[in-house]
């Protein structure tokens, strides 16, 4: 009786191990036949690689993007900070430029605005024609010294052609008389020379200029003209087309026009 409970033992253990081993592994047979190819043989890759991990595109985009702003903010920032600095230092540079030219620049601005104003005050006055407003300008090719006998020929014809006018009538007919002088080309080189030129000056002609009273005005006039304050603009020539027959007023209009102030339009050479 006791060999017969060994040998069933032994049984039941042999059939625990065979189910164990042997039913795996006809089933792994089994699925390794399924997809086997028709000669039985399967082959097998193994690799020590680690797995393939999703990539979070989002996220990579989202940084990528960032990074890029970024980079423009910093230029256009830098710019801006530029242009800023840039346009501070030119408006510096003018402003320690425009100082440097000192208080003679800003007096003479002065008298140009003076001048402006004058003008446009003439020009409303109801005895007064419409009048050009006056550009300032020194000439230092008017800023010379001059004979007793000069300035008194220079204040006599300036009284005698615009005695009625303002200051800046009277130094325009000064201002031409000058460039007549600096202009030699068909005009005398001196002063006396010009206002006694034939046929250029009426009150020559018609005795005006021996029998006027100069005023202080005229004085004055003739002084800033001879300090170089110009408003001629280069101007050779002037006529009252209201005194003037209109074939004489059709030669001045074949000049090249510069401006008019009070009673009188001023001309120079093409």
């Amino acid at each position: 009786m006791q060999t017969k409970r060994r040998v069933v033992s032994l049984g039941l253990i042999l059939s625990l191990l065979a189910v164990l081993f042997i039913v795996p592994s006809a089933t792994v047979r089994a699925e390794e036949s399924a997809d086997a190819p028709a000669n039985g043989t399967v082959t097998y890759e193994i690799t020590d690689q680690e797995p393939v991990m999703a990539v979070d595109r989002e996220a990579e985009i989202k940084e990528q993007l960032s990074e890029k702003i970024g980079s423009l903010t910093e230029k256009l920032y830098g710019g801006i900070t530029y242009l800023t600095l840039n346009d501070c230092g030119k408006r510096v540079s003018g402003f320690v430029g425009a100082f440097s030219e000192g208080y003679d620049g800003f007096k003479k601005e002065q008298e140009k605005k003076k001048a402006a104003a004058n003008a446009a005050k003439s020009s409303s006055n109801g005895n007064r024609e419409h009048s050009d407003v006056l550009v300032y300008k020194y000439n230092p090719a008017m800023d010379i010294d001059v004979t007793d006998e000069e300035f008194e020929i220079l204040c006599r014809i300036t009284e005698a052609e615009a005695g009625d006018q303002d200051v800046y009538g009277r130094i325009l007919v000064v201002n031409v008389i000058l460039n007549r002088v600096n202009w030699k080309k068909e005009f005398a080189n001196d002063i006396e020379g010009v206002v006694f030129e034939k046929g250029q000056f009426s009150p020559i002609s018609n005795g005006a200029y021996y029998r006027v009273v100069v005023d202080d005005v005229t004085k004055e006039a003739v002084t800033r003209a001879l300090e170089g304050e110009d408003y001629s603009d280069g101007a050779l020539y002037f006529f009252m087309r209201s005194g003037t027959s209109k074939s004489a007023a059709a030669w001045f209009d074949s000049l090249e026009f510069v401006l008019k102030y009070g009673c009188h339009e001023f001309f120079k050479e093409n």
